[in-house]
């Protein structure tokens, strides 16, 4: 999903803005290299899952979901923080069913 929503936000803003459509991706692409240094950075997602290792992190108007494996960073979503939260569905695991915003458990 974290792939789709990068195309989806590239598109919308190359349609739209024609500048700044490479700075936007390319930053939220270097928040995540940070997040891989540093996986507790992002603060926990408790309003979605109050009990889990869901994490969340903030870039402008962009919040990047992910939890920290022992593999490694699993971006979940790359979600428009300006967008209805009660629309956002996370993936928990890849073959899983979906998580949903704060009220759609």
């Amino acid at each position: 999903m974290a792939e789709h929503d990068l195309d989806a936000i590239y598109e919308y803003l190359r349609v739209r803005t024609r500048t700044g459509t490479r700075t936007v991706v390319e930053g939220i692409l270097t928040a995540v290299e940070r997040l891989e240094e540093n996986p507790g950075m992002g603060a926990r997602a408790e309003w979605i899952e109050p009990e889990g290792d869901l994490r969340q992190f903030p870039w402008r108007n962009y919040v990047v979901f992910y939890r920290a494996t022992e593999r490694g960073l699993v971006v979940l979503r790359v979600w428009d923080s300006r967008r209805d939260p009660e629309s956002l569905i996370l993936p928990i695991t890849p073959d899983e069913q979906a998580l949903r915003g704060p009220s759609g458990r």
